[in-house]
């Protein structure tokens, strides 16, 4: 008597023969016919992901930090001073809650303070042009 085998993809049971008949994978050896991929290994469970809220927080602390260092030069020229400075204050403010608190309120501090000079840069630059 041939030894009956069976498909770990499909459970096809097949007999005298390596591979499956019905979708050409390799044959394991004999599993109960109730469970056919029963000789797998169970898989360990995933390791669960961090929280996207406490990702996102840190992100935005790091790019409030960075964008608030750009705005000490940016605020010479303001059509570039006032986006990059809201962008810093917002995104510091935003990222407050994460465990880079330090970094967004540095960012946020340098973007309001930098949004301010650049209002001032505005104000005397339209002055001088009357």
């Amino acid at each position: 008597m041939t030894q009956q085998n069976f498909c770990a993809s499909c459970g096809n049971a097949c007999t005298g023969s390596t591979f499956c008949a019905q979708c050409g994978a390799p044959l394991t050896a004999a599993a109960p016919p109730h469970y056919p991929h029963a000789n797998l290994a169970p898989a360990a469970p995933p390791m669960p992901p961090m929280p996207p809220a406490v990702r996102k927080q840190s992100q935005a602390a790091r790019i409030s930090l960075v964008l608030g260092l750009l705005s000490i030069a940016a605020w010479f020229l303001p059509l570039v001073g006032y986006p990059i400075t809201m962008c810093a204050a917002l995104s510091g403010y935003f990222g407050q809650g994460g465990p880079r608190h330090k970094e967004a309120r540095a960012g946020f501090i340098l973007g309001i303070v930098f949004l301010g000079v650049t209002l001032i840069n505005s104000i005397a630059g339209i002055i001088m042009a009357l």
